[in-house]
């Protein structure tokens, strides 16, 4: 039944994008993918990480299958298609060629409370490339859908080959229907930050998160060989994996472990998997949040049943924060509010 449970939380599309600059045929191709990894070294922002992730390519003497003979080509890596709960991971641990060995960079990266994916997109890039016309993959979702909030932090003190992590998390983690509660001008929502250390757990002012989590240098000689770089004057602790989660999520997938409950259900989509592409975009909700036409979509496709013929699978859409929880509600909010009753 809960098949895709890591997909529907975590699971987004990256698209390495080949443009033969000579003919201009784009060739794509698709890879699931569960997180991003960007670049630290010589960055200053997240933004300017994502950017060199985005970036163009020119490769020459590239066999074009349009023009038939060898061309300089345009090669870019860029997203498909979002995660509800996007998992940013910082290159900050790499390798040094010149020194044969593994090395820390601890330099500071500045990263946004809310952070906005549209222009790396398939979609947006795109557009901006001429290409007017949506297909059955490469189309707009409402704007909400690019827009993430920061949740998470883990961090990182120490070097390249000791250390120790730990974590800030927004513990607000409820909502109604594919919409989640948390809102960040919400007093109380943006204060509810908590530090995870092993075993302790203490209250988090997210104002902090510039001097606990960007590194850069320290005017300051913090104590503890971890937590500071006595050689380069540099902050030893800074942030290693960055979640952000979107407040307008796509519903979940569940498969239906008993076939012949729905085998002869007048509401069942069969698909063989090239007409894959245009069921999805027809049943994506993400075209119509914000439209008068929502409601209606939302209602057509929990009523709607699919088959995959290449699978022989049955499965069906829920909201993302549905009644049949995994783990009972009264449960789950007992857990989450637990922290403050010892704080």
């Amino acid at each position: 039944m809960y098949k895709y449970m890591t997909q529907n939380i975590y699971g987004g599309k990256n698209c390495s994008q080949i443009t033969c600059l000579s003919c201009g045929k784009v060739s794509n191709r698709y890879e699931d993918t569960l997180f991003l990894s960007v670049e630290v070294k010589n960055m200053k922002t997240l933004n300017d990480s994502l950017d060199k992730l985005a970036c163009e390519e020119k490769i020459d003497g590239y066999q074009c299958e349009g023009c038939k003979q060898k061309v300089t080509i345009s090669k870019r890596n860029i997203i498909a298609s979002l995660p509800n709960v996007l998992i940013v991971h910082l290159q900050r641990i790499c390798y040094n060629f010149e020194f044969d060995h593994n090395e820390k960079i601890n330099s500071r990266l500045v990263f946004p409370r809310r952070l906005n994916m549209k222009q790396y997109t398939i979609e947006d890039i795109s557009n901006k490339n001429g290409a007017q016309n949506e297909t059955d993959e490469i189309y707009y979702k409402c704007d909400d859908y690019y827009d993430y909030y920061l949740v998470g932090v883990i961090v990182h003190v120490g070097s390249a080959d000791s250390g120790h992590y730990y974590s800030y998390i927004n513990t607000v983690r409820d909502g109604n229907g594919n919409i989640a509660r948390y809102d960040i001008k919400n007093e109380k929502m943006t204060k509810s930050w908590l530090e995870f250390n092993d075993s302790s757990i203490s209250k988090f002012n997210v104002e902090n998160l510039e001097e606990e989590c960007f590194g850069g240098v320290s005017n300051e000689k913090e104590r503890g060989g971890m937590m500071f770089s006595w050689g380069r004057g540099e902050k030893c602790k800074n942030a290693y994996m960055l979640v952000y989660e979107r407040k307008i999520k796509k519903p979940m997938k569940i498969v239906i472990t008993d076939k012949t409950s729905v085998q002869d259900n007048p509401n069942v989509i069969s698909y063989k998997q090239e007409e894959r592409a245009a069921i999805m975009k027809k049943y994506d909700l993400t075209r119509y949040y914000g439209t008068n036409e929502y409601e209606e979509k939302c209602n057509e496709l929990y009523q709607s049943v699919f088959y995959d013929v290449e699978k022989d699978e049955y499965y069906k859409y829920v909201p993302f924060y549905y009644n049949n929880r995994m783990i009972p509600k009264e449960y789950y909010m007992k857990v989450v509010n637990a922290p403050f009753e010892n704080i």
